[in-house]
């Protein structure tokens, strides 16, 4: 049994602690956010005015998606900002707010770290999201510097009215970045006067799963075009095959249908079976394709079905 004496260097250590106001013991610390090139963030983003002294979000702010995609790329960081379609109001509250398309918002200039000269961003439309991209590079791998970008928007407050720009900043809410795997996705927008081809399937009457007549329902797209206040869609009942038997479209004779809301069934404003193709063209008048899916009573075989046209909206492509 051996008892070693403490040495000098091995001498006890006391934690001091100095008094602190009520205030300052109730604050935790706080630690800037790392951001390296291994992730991708969304951050929060928002168009605030370009007088940052007065603290207060721009009124292009309506305009800008709440997330900005940002990437650390070596010695860069490239943010993408997404623009869309909304409302935004005059700086004279006497006056009501104007609805500004996506599609109107042309450019977006910047600075960047240390300069005073505005450079375009690249821009992108995509009309099937009806969402506007801008991207932004700048010369810093430090994303904790970026917390306010310079800025100008340029866009129209109508089809055919002329160019404006505001001056904005913006702004990223670094704190509340949050680590991604990819770039936002944006649902179809399914826009007034355009087009589309729209996947379609047989839904079951009630239960959440295909109905076993889908695939005659599946032998083409469905045909959306879309106006303002309706959307006519056009889909075609074709001979399949159904459990290893031959199924003909002539077996379909008539078919009634309701839309969102509907209480009653109505009749298809066009039903046609060509005999030749053994296709049955039915159109019908919806008030919004992207509401839900709509009930369909036919006679199939002398027998009245029912089942849900079940529209794959994610899959939907402008018509040529």
């Amino acid at each position: 049994h051996m008892t070693i004496a403490p040495s000098p260097s091995m001498s006890n250590i006391a934690l001091k602690f100095t008094s602190a106001s009520a205030e300052e013991a109730s604050a935790a610390p706080t630690f800037e956010k790392i951001f390296t090139s291994n992730y991708d963030y969304l951050i929060p983003v928002a168009a605030w005015n370009a007088d940052l002294s007065k603290d207060i979000a721009s009124m292009m702010n309506p305009l800008v998606y709440g997330y900005a995609y940002v990437r650390v790329v070596g010695n860069t960081t490239v943010i993408e900002v997404y623009f869309i379609s909304n409302s935004v109001q005059p700086p004279m509250p006497q006056y009501p707010p104007i609805p500004i398309k996506s599609s109107w918002i042309s450019a977006l200039q910047y600075t960047d770290i240390g300069s005073d000269e505005y450079s375009y961003a690249p821009w992108e439309y995509d009309e099937l999201t009806d969402i506007s991209k801008a991207t932004l590079t700048l010369s810093t791998g430090d994303v904790n510097i970026l917390a306010h970008i310079a800025a100008k928007i340029t866009y129209k407050s109508s089809e055919s009215g002329n160019s404006s720009t505001s001056a904005v900043s913006l702004k990223l809410t670094l704190a509340d970045a949050e680590i991604t795997d990819a770039a936002p996705t944006f649902e179809n927008a399914f826009l007034s006067g355009n087009s589309y081809t729209v996947p379609v399937k047989a839904w079951h009457e009630t239960n959440d799963a295909a109905s076993m007549m889908s695939p005659m329902v599946e032998v083409a797209p469905a045909y959306a075009e879309v106006g303002d206040t309706e959307t006519t869609v056009t889909f075609y009942i074709g001979g399949a095959t159904l459990y290893g038997q031959y199924a003909s479209a002539s077996a379909v004779t008539s078919l009634k249908y309701k839309d969102i809301g509907d209480e009653e069934y109505g009749d298809a404003t066009y039903f046609s079976y060509d005999a030749e193709k053994d296709i049955i063209t039915v159109k019908i008048v919806i008030s919004d394709i992207k509401a839900g899916l709509i009930p369909i009573e036919m006679v199939n075989g002398g027998r009245t079905q029912y089942i849900r046209l079940n529209f794959n909206l994610d899959g939907a492509a402008l018509a040529e």
